[in-house]
């Protein structure tokens, strides 16, 4: 409408890009993704991807425990999500 379409795929490539096994979970739960469908659904694939890497399997029990204690309610759909996935592979 405003003619942002190509710098959001822009925006989009360079957050793909710089997502890792080291940080994807934090960012898959950080309030930015929250915000935006796009990329949660594409970081909820590469958290997916990566659920059995050491740095994801190390951070997940401490992450899961947040939010169920209401400390990051942003990220309860993408915890959501994350599960229905998981019962869906």
């Amino acid at each position: 409408k405003l003619g942002i379409e190509p710098l959001k795929t822009l925006s989009f490539m360079a957050i793909e890009t710089r997502l890792s096994k080291a940080n994807i979970l934090h960012e898959a739960f950080s309030r930015f993704t929250a915000m935006f469908p796009e990329i949660q659904e594409m970081e909820i694939s590469m958290l997916l991807d990566n659920r059995k890497a050491p740095e994801v399997l190390q951070a997940l029990p401490d992450k899961i425990l947040a939010i169920s204690l209401g400390k990051m309610p942003h990220a309860v759909p993408t915890l959501t999500a994350f599960c229905q996935r998981m019962a869906d592979k």
